[in-house]
Parts: structure tokens; sequence; C-alpha cells
């Protein structure tokens, strides 16, 4: 589950019941919080506000950390506070370039193929595809899994 307001995806394992704790935390060091990373200050281990994810086929965990622009893979099995492998739309897992929408309020370099800005909602297809809403650059990209 995304935890936007505290810059996390939460697990919860079955059976759920009201009330229940999470078990892991992604993009926070724990289950209780932490401080929300944007705008240059993201880490491996620590997002921005995070929006949404899906699994790939293997497992892995894909989340779109809006904030930062970016959307990190976290492999199987999951742990708290752990470090994410991959990230797309930045150059790196650690921290981010902020928004790439050239020419605008964000100021950074114009739209590529590689950049995204403030991505919300992904989804794998039946061949392995990555699709990523791209909001701020009114776009939908699509990653193979070869490049990831």
């Amino acid at each position: 589950m995304s935890d936007w307001g505290n810059c996390s995806v939460l697990q919860f394992l079955a059976p759920l019941t009201t009330g229940m704790s999470a078990t892991v935390a992604l993009g926070q060091p724990t289950t209780t919080g932490g401080s929300c990373l944007t705008l240059g200050s993201a880490t491996a281990t620590g997002s921005g506000g995070t929006c949404g994810s899906a699994f790939d086929s293997a497992g892995n965990l894909w989340v779109a950390d809006g904030d930062n622009s970016r959307v990190v893979k976290y492999p199987h099995p999951f742990t708290s506070g752990e470090a994410a492998t991959v990230a797309l739309g930045q150059t790196s897992t650690g921290a981010s370039q902020g928004c790439n929408q050239g020419g605008s309020t964000w100021g950074g370099p114009a739209p590529s193929a590689t950049t995204l800005c403030q991505p919300r909602h992904i989804a794998f297809d039946s061949a392995g595809n990555l699709w990523v809403a791209d909001t701020l650059n009114n776009r939908v990209l699509m990653y193979p899994p070869r490049i990831w």
C-alpha cells in the first residue's frame, strides 16, 4: 500500500484485520516513519511522496516516487529500509535531480526518453514492459525489461 503522506510503501501480511500494523516499510527506515526526502535529497533508502506501485513477474516491487520524478525498484524479498536497486527517470538511486520538465518553473532539462516529471501511476503488461504515467510531461512511457 502506498502511503504518500509518509513517503513509503507499506506491507501488511494476511490475515488482514482492522487496526493492524504494517510489517515492512519501503522508502523509509521503519514502519513508524521517518522523513520525506524530496527535491534533490532522495536516497536509495529514502523517498518522497510515493504514488502508484506494481509488481513485476519476478515479484519485485516498482514504486513511482512522484516527488522525486523517478520510479524505483525494490527486489524481493522485502525488508524495512532496504535500498532501491534501480531508478528510472534519474541517473542513480541516490539524490534525485528534480523534475525533468525543461523551461518550466521546475527548471529541469527538456523531457527526453530517460527523464520523468512527477510520475504517478505504473503498470506492467503481459510482455513484461513497464508503463509509466509521466504526469507533468503529459505522456506515458514504456520501458522494456531489457533496460532495467
